[in-house]
């Protein structure tokens, strides 16, 4: 078959559509063969398999072309990128440095090294790695955004507001960029402009929870402590299941010296978190049990903190202890505990390219029919996405939760094996919460 670069395109992404991703691989895999010094089909045959999940894969294809090709700039970033989704920080930083000593104006290459730093918490060289990036490419928003974000971890917040600014000017109506200019200001104490930034950012998603939380503590912040409630409430209408969004309302109705209701924020925190005070003989039992829920909170967190986030497929990540052992499977991956005791298996289906509406709101069918109950959906654009609530149930000592998730790049579900006692399940609800869906 003699196609040009164009058709073969063509014919890459029709198999693609069409869900004939062995026989992409196999086109892609037979024109390699044909002429292995060809970069772009190399590159192509990579970002297929991590498509599909198959990171490990992607990775062995990339490893494949640097030694066939080892003075290609794009090939060394590429694999050093696959490690940072692989939260392999470590493994990313040769090959990234190897991209850079072949082509010193790789922008992605010097975004890539930022990411590394960042996530090491060196945020120094992370934020020169981001400038040299910008500089090398300064139309592009995401590496503005990135510097940005990182000066922000800085505690460098003029200089943040400044590249987020810049990104602006780029994209005005750049939605993740007033996010991250909003928690600058608030994180400067601007809250005036914190205020107005997710305000402006509520107008494109209103039904947007984290950005009425975070409108509601700008607003508490600046004194404005009854726009502060109305805010954290509109919130908690669209999703009443975030323990810290109850907290913040106890907090503003302490500032406002409204006690009862502030009990009563607290009340729905512990309900939230799921602790029972409903027998507490008197006040000072529940408060004495909001002292202990507090502590337990705080266990969480610390417990939280030790953990490492895996981004198995694009779209999708959650926390993990780091020494939980990967045994990928295709599409399906397990993480196990060093004892056994704790398994989380991951299955997913990502599409190459963005999913037609139509197709999301099939499986979201599909998957009510079958018994799950919506949780939230995930709105972006013209693509509705959702989220169900955990499946729950005991057999023969083990407890299974189940948390299934769709979105316009595909469809993810969680199941959580564990022994069943409380401690195991408390550990399976946190690290469940922690999913993080990402639109790009």
């Amino acid at each position: 078959m003699n196609l040009n670069a164009n058709e073969f395109m063509k014919k890459i992404q029709l198999l693609m559509s069409q869900g004939q991703v062995e026989e992409a691989i196999d086109l892609l895999e037979d024109s390699i063969k044909s002429n292995p010094k060809f970069v772009e089909r190399w590159m192509l045959l990579a970002s297929i398999f991590r498509a599909v999940g198959r990171i490990d894969k992607s990775i062995e294809i990339c490893k494949k072309a640097s030694e066939i090709i080892p003075d290609n700039s794009i090939i060394w970033n590429n694999l050093g990128h696959l490690y940072i989704e692989k939260n392999l920080y470590e493994e990313a930083i040769d090959p990234i440095k190897k991209a850079l000593s072949i082509d010193s104006k790789n922008a992605s290459a010097w975004f890539s090294l930022g990411r590394v730093y960042v996530s090491k918490e060196d945020y120094t060289q992370g934020i020169e790695a981001f400038e040299k990036a910008v500089k090398i490419a300064p139309n592009r928003v995401e590496l503005w955004n990135a510097l940005g974000s990182a000066l922000d971890d800085n505690n460098q917040y003029k200089e943040s507001i400044r590249a987020y600014k810049k990104a602006l000017e780029l994209q005005p109506d750049s939605f993740n960029t007033m996010v991250g200019l909003g928690m600058v200001y608030a994180n400067a104490g601007d809250f005036k402009d914190a205020i107005k930034t997710y305000e402006k950012c509520l107008k494109v998603e209103p039904d947007n929870e984290v950005l009425w939380f975070q409108l509601g503590k700008a607003l508490s912040g600046a004194g404005k402590l009854d726009d502060a409630v109305r805010a954290i409430k509109e919130g908690l209408a669209l999703n009443p299941s975030i323990v810290q969004a109850w907290m913040d309302l106890h907090d503003v109705y302490e500032k406002k010296g409204e006690q009862e209701l502030a009990i009563e924020a607290m009340r729905k925190a512990m309900v939230t978190g799921k602790v029972d005070i409903a027998f507490a003989g008197s006040e000072e039992e529940a408060i004495s049990k909001i002292g202990e829920w507090g502590q337990e909170q705080k266990n969480k967190e610390t417990e939280l903190d030790s953990m490492v986030e895996r981004r198995l497929f694009p779209s999708w990540s959650f926390k993990v202890p780091p020494d939980f052992e990967e045994r990928p499977d295709g599409n399906r991956t397990q993480l196990i505990s060093p004892d056994g005791e704790r398994c989380i298996t991951t299955s997913a289906l990502t599409f190459g390219e963005q999913a037609l509406p139509e197709i999301i709101a099939d499986i979201g069918r599909q998957y009510e029919q079958a018994g799950f109950k919506k949780r939230f959906d995930i709105k972006y654009k013209d693509y509705t996405g959702f989220v169900f609530e955990n499946d729950q149930y005991a057999h023969m000592g083990t407890f299974v939760i189940q948390r299934a998730m769709a979105a316009p790049s595909g469809v993810l579900m969680l199941t959580f094996s564990v022994a069943d006692t409380k401690e195991n399940k408390d550990w399976a609800l946190l690290v469940i919460n922690t999913v993080k869906y990402y639109k790009n």
